[in-house]
């Protein structure tokens, strides 16, 4: 969670009106960590482990300096490395652990390495009078650079996984048994393990395990790269990725939006009254950035005009003695209606604010009279399952006046009790079930995140995941 006073930077950071050119109407920020873990809980340990345990290590061993030593110019040397070597009864390797991955970005290269660090620890049979057990560990590196590439014509960025390749400057060979005399007098056998290792090992890892880290990487890049979508009423909301950039050691995605109508035809969501601006991670792994016109559009696709008809006995008669407090009026009530428009959304630092115009539609036999008010709610957001929730709570209601009326003139005020009711009991609950559906953020289920934190800003919602727990 963050400290009262990061999250008040955060709310001025929000408030500010940041000039700029067009933004995307949301922004998904993404730390090393957070990349970290979306890549190790897709890391498949046991394939890449069966990988490293079927590489021909033996034969390779087996066949000798080969000249690869420097040894060609001291003949008898050289050969009895190699009649050591070729007697080797076994490679066997005792255990492998995969280390923590490693993220770093690359700003000025537009890179992104990925390191796989393994610890591989072999046993080596030698002949008995060798001392049968040679034990050697390896510490390794597997390197591959994502490159974030611009296409020169459609402007649109992409990330592209680039060659995978171990990293020599990390290869190390450690001898877990130097004690001994008898292994103290072959050296020479020693140096010529650790030479061959070292210059096969590299080739050996890339041509097994890039493949698999390769498919891991692309697989990663695709929920990077993937669009979130939901339909609502018939309509199609959907947030596709539009840029990629490295800065100040964050991964930041930008994402714009569409509404496909059932007709087919597009709606391009536009950009806020002012660009999203850039806000720093601080103790959060990830956090996003959401305009207000995207959750605007979003809210009217849950929202839809419509009329609710109310025919509660009990609703009616509590109307009714409202009504009945008011001078000239004696008529029966049998059912009411309540009718809503658009809602329109406003984002202030602090508050999210939602107003809609309802109509209060009274029956008797006929039609008695309509009402109309404007409803005031305060929007409360919630991240379950990977989607957004907004749940609208009364604030007030205001601006009652009498649109139309077969009973004569009254003072609408004095309904504003009942009116209230009307909206508490049925609007509001209709229309938080209807909001209860959700809208799927990007990425967010992808990374495993349960929970997110929201800060309103001045049209912009930020919302941010908690520290990771260690």
């Amino acid at each position: 969670m963050f400290p009262v006073l990061a999250l008040a930077i955060f709310y001025g950071l929000l408030a500010q009106n940041t000039q700029g050119y067009a933004s995307p109407q949301a922004i998904v920020n993404l730390g090393p960590e957070m990349l970290q873990r979306l890549i190790s809980h897709r890391l498949d340990s046991q394939a890449l482990v069966g990988r490293l345990q079927n590489l021909p290590l033996q034969s390779i061993l087996q066949g000798g300096s080969g000249g690869l030593l420097g040894l060609g110019n001291l003949p008898v040397l050289g050969g009895l490395v190699d009649g050591l070597l070729g007697n080797i009864l076994g490679v066997k390797i005792r255990n492998i652990e995969l280390l923590r991955l490693d993220i770093r970005f690359d700003e000025v290269a537009k890179h992104i390495i990925v390191t796989v660090p393994a610890d591989v620890e072999i046993e080596i049979n030698l002949p008995l009078n060798l001392g049968r057990l040679l034990h050697v560990k390896l510490y390794l590196d597997i390197q591959v650079a994502v490159r974030i590439l611009t296409d020169p014509v459609s402007g649109h960025v992409k990330l592209v996984v680039g060659n995978c390749h171990n990293n020599p400057g990390h290869l190390r060979i450690t001898l877990l048994n130097k004690k001994g005399p008898l292994l103290q007098t072959v050296n020479n056998l020693l140096r010529a393990v650790t030479d061959i290792l070292e210059k096969t090992v590299p080739h050996l890892l890339q041509k097994e395990l890039c493949p698999l880290v390769n498919m891991l990487l692309e697989d990663v890049l695709n929920l990077l790269q993937g669009s979130s979508s939901s339909y609502v009423h018939g309509d199609m909301i959907q947030l596709r990725p539009s840029s990629t950039s490295l800065r100040n050691g964050v991964m930041q995605i930008g994402y714009e939006g569409t509404v496909r109508l059932p007709g087919g035809q597009n709606y391009i969501v536009p950009s806020g009254t002012a660009p999203l601006p850039h806000a720093p991670l601080g103790d959060a792994p990830m956090n996003m950035l959401l305009s207000d016109h995207l959750l605007s559009a979003m809210l009217r696709a849950f929202l839809t005009p419509r009329a609710i008809n109310i025919h509660s006995p009990q609703e009616i008669t509590a109307f009714s003695q409202q009504m009945a407090a008011l001078s000239g009026f004696k008529g029966a009530i049998r059912a009411l209606q309540v009718s809503y428009g658009a809602p329109v959304l406003a984002l202030t630092v602090g508050r999210i604010e939602v107003k809609q115009n309802i109509d209060v539609k009274v029956y008797s036999g006929r039609h008695l009279f309509t009402v109309r008010a404007t409803v005031t709610s305060l929007g409360a957001v919630s991240v379950a399952g990977g989607s957004l929730r907004l749940t609208l709570h009364l604030e007030g209601i205001d601006n009652l006046s009498l649109i139309n009326s077969s009973v004569g003139n009254f003072d609408v005020q004095h309904l504003t009790s009942a009116i209230s009711h009307l909206v508490s009991a049925f609007l509001l609950p209709h229309q938080n079930h209807l909001l209860a559906e959700g809208f799927p953020l990007p990425l967010v289920q992808q990374l495993g995140i349960d929970h997110l934190n929201a800060a309103p800003g001045q049209n912009t919602l930020l919302l941010f995941a908690p520290p990771l727990a260690s």
